[in-house]
Formats: structure tokens, C-alpha cells, sequence
């Protein structure tokens, strides 16, 4: 499984010059957050942990607002981003839970992102959301799913051209899937 697979940081650090990493700390950059949505088009939910669930980004409601002014502080939040929750336990019912949030809305730290072109975003959202890659990150975790550790992680070789067809499937199915949820 090691010996012939890729790993999700060789990937993203290679193949799509980018990494997983945190936007705003809810502590450390408190004095940026609402608690509560003032009816005011100028904020922006953040999202947490909390408020993803497997191809889904609006599982819950949101505690915390952002102002649209300082989304400038971040520029991961110009773009799509994958993000998966910081904490987790490998008793939960999935241990890895990812999804895709759209650009321009913020994330805390509870939450790692990684901004990614759409179609990348898609295809690696669909693997990281499956059952198999749910087993490996069980096996390799208790309830901190650091950066480095998901980092160095096997995932399939999304570079084989024998698999062009297989990703344009999953492709395709990820994107329904996770528009309509």
C-alpha cells in the first residue's frame, strides 16, 4: 500500500504546488469574529469542524461570522478548498470527514484546508471521502489528524493515465454528489 502509492503531500506539494494548513484561529483571531449573524450582507460565515460532513458543507449552523474586508488576510480564501476536520477519533462512525467549500468563505483552525483548482479538488475530495482511505486514516490515527501525519499518507496514483476513465467517473459522481448535498 506504501510501496506502491504516492503520498497526499508528495501530490499536492508536486503535482499541484499547494499543501494542507489552517486560516483563521478562533482564539488567536477573535477580535475578527461576530458570534452571532447581524443580518449584514458585509460578513461571512466561518466554518468549522462542526459544519462539515462527508461532501456536505452546510451540516450545521455557524457560530462564528467574518467580515468580507478581511477575507483579504487570507488569500487561500480566493478559491475552492478542501477541507477535513482537525479532530476526529477512529471510534467515531468516519474518522475522516472532507468536503469542498466554495471561495470567499473563511475556515478555523478546527477545519485544515488546502485550495485547489476545482477539478483537483473534486477527484482528491472523492477519494478522501471513501471508505478505503477512511480504513487508512483509522489505522494510522487516535484523535488529532495532524498535518504531517494525513500528509504522509498513501493515497492511489492520480498521475497513471490507466486510470484516466475511473477519474472522470468519480469525477463526475463527486461533483453531483457534493452540489446537490
Amino acid at each position: 500500500l506504501y510501496l506502491s502509492n504516492l503520498r497526499v503531500g508528495t501530490y499536492l506539494s508536486d503535482y499541484c504546488d499547494s499543501h494542507f494548513q489552517r486560516e483563521f484561529h478562533t482564539s488567536g483571531d477573535s477580535h475578527l469574529f461576530q458570534s452571532a449573524y447581524q443580518g449584514n450582507d458585509d460578513f461571512t460565515p466561518v466554518w468549522e469542524g462542526k459544519n462539515i460532513w462527508i461532501l456536505t458543507h452546510n451540516y450545521s449552523e455557524y457560530k462564528f461570522w467574518l467580515s468580507k474586508d478581511n477575507l483579504e488576510l487570507k488569500p487561500t480564501t480566493k478559491m475552492p478548498r478542501i477541507v477535513y476536520r482537525a479532530i476526529s477519533a477512529s471510534t467515531n462512525e468516519r474518522t475522516f470527514v472532507s468536503t469542498i467549500i466554495p471561495a470567499n468563505f473563511p475556515s478555523a483552525h478546527t477545519v485544515n484546508i488546502c485550495p485547489l483548482e476545482i477539478d483537483k479538488a473534486l477527484l482528491l475530495t472523492g477519494i478522501l471521502s471513501s471508505f478505503c482511505w477512511d480504513w487508512v486514516v483509522r489505522i494510522n490515527v487516535t484523535t488529532s489528524l495532524s498535518l504531517h501525519i494525513i500528509e504522509q499518507l498513501p493515497i492511489p496514483n492520480l498521475l497513471d493515465g490507466r486510470y484516466d476513465n475511473i477519474k472522470k467517473t468519480l469525477l463526475a459522481l463527486v461533483a453531483r454528489l457534493s452540489s446537490t448535498a
